[in-house]
């Protein structure tokens, strides 16, 4: 979105529409309630299995934008700016919840503060995301 360009790179906005109109044709148009968005060329992309939960660090660029309405229900905005927990999780696309890490005993222990109770499924993806995490530091996984 064109205002979200603006406030990340801190040009003007007839800048950002300037530099648009340069490379329009190299984007990808997509318009979600209302909203125009410019991607990169869509590659094709193998199907991922529902639901599937994202793990993302404070401050990722998911995350902060400063309309939240297609990322997050409204209803969450106060939950989601928890400073106790930094990172968001991330199911189907939604913010759903915030979690934290913690090293004990050389293990990494994941918490989660869901905005709203998760399902057997959604619990059983964030699970995953938190052992991928676990996995990639290469540490034992506890979830707490």
């Amino acid at each position: 979105m064109i205002p979200d360009f603006v406030w990340w790179s801190g040009l003007t906005v007839a800048d950002a529409k300037r530099g648009l109109d340069m490379v329009r044709s190299q984007l990808f148009q997509q318009v979600i309630d209302d909203k125009t968005y410019w991607h990169g060329a869509l590659l094709p992309t193998a199907p991922i299995p529902a639901p599937t939960a994202c793990l993302l660090p404070p401050y990722d660029e998911f995350s902060n934008y400063r309309d939240h309405s297609t990322v997050l229900d409204q209803q969450y905005l106060d939950q989601a700016s928890s400073t106790v927990f930094g990172g968001f999780t991330v199911i189907d696309g939604k913010g759903v919840g915030n979690w934290r890490r913690t090293s004990k005993g050389g293990a990494v222990v994941v918490e989660s503060a869901p905005f709203r109770p998760f399902t057997r499924a959604e619990n059983e993806a964030f699970a995953a995301a938190a052992q991928r995490f676990a996995d990639f530091l290469q540490m034992r996984l506890v979830l707490a």
